[in-house]
């Protein structure tokens, strides 16, 4: 994350994994705004979320699932001064309160405007001749553009309501070997055939594939940012029971052993922390 300004800051991600995992709590007194560049919907708290789109939100916890390639910016800005730059712009969207959230569509020019101006400000180094005002200024032009439009993504449908709830509750229970999709059923008050059907609709495969996805990406991440060689208990920490097992998913997964990849640490690679682009 950069710091632009005081009240500013930007960051873009990106990842190339098969399915990628973000699980964030936005502070109440932080407005976080996500611009989407994948050329793919990404499922993000409950909806379809696509190219173009913006969603804005504060004190709220939002999940994120792509299954393919993952590209974005993350705009985090103090809540008080994107509240005051709200009212000076006279949008629509409404003043940001304690809990927040909106989806909005930006025109394609203007989509490339602001994509283009964050990739700018990413690359610039600020000096001591740096203007925050007009910064913030064009920043907030740009977002709140005359063509912005509120809109709901995809209306949340059951099925995506299914799947959102189901992924929350798999990111808290993941490292328990124990914990599998049919501890989903009572907390969910729903069928495993509903499950099922569920995230074959919304993600293209069954919770336990996702369930097993998650915790192969976890022991990467930790294989690419730990220190230790300990595979065994890295596989143990991911919530894998069996070794060998790990090994064998592990290779099937992303094509090499996990001591392979060990051997290959590479600073560039996109899997080195836990923010997560699992």
């Amino acid at each position: 994350m950069k710091m632009i300004t005081p009240q500013i800051q930007i960051m873009r991600d990106h990842g190339f994994t098969r399915i990628a995992e973000n699980l964030s709590g936005i502070p109440e007194n932080r407005v976080c705004i996500t611009l989407i560049d994948s050329p793919d919907p990404i499922f993000y708290d409950g909806r379809m979320f696509r190219k173009g789109m913006l969603h804005v939100c504060s004190g709220e916890t939002i999940q994120l699932v792509a299954r393919n390639y993952v590209s974005g910016y993350v705009i985090s800005i103090d809540k008080k001064h994107f509240n005051q730059q709200l009212h000076n712009s006279g949008s629509a969207i409404g003043v940001c309160g304690k809990n927040f959230e909106r989806y909005l569509q930006l025109s394609p020019e203007a989509f490339l405007k602001l994509k283009y101006y964050l990739d700018e400000m990413l690359a610039f180094n600020p000096s001591d001749s740096f203007n925050e005002e007009s910064f913030s200024l064009q920043l907030f032009s740009l977002i709140f553009s005359p063509d912005l439009k509120l809109c709901s993504a995809d209306d949340a449908s059951t099925r995506g309501f299914i799947v959102n709830k189901s992924c929350k509750t798999i990111m808290k229970h993941f490292t328990d070997s124990e914990f599998s999709i049919g501890d989903l059923i009572p907390l969910l008050r729903t069928s495993r055939r509903s499950v099922q059907y569920s995230f074959q609709d919304i993600l293209g495969m069954n919770p336990s594939t996702y369930l097993r996805y998650i915790r192969l990406n976890v022991a990467r991440a930790s294989l690419l940012s730990t220190k230790t060689d300990q595979i065994n208990q890295i596989a143990i920490e991911s919530g894998f029971s069996h070794v060998s097992r790990f090994s064998q998913y592990y290779r099937d997964f992303f094509g090499e052993l996990p001591s392979q990849t060990l051997k290959s640490l590479s600073k560039d690679s996109h899997f080195g922390n836990r923010v997560i682009w699992l």
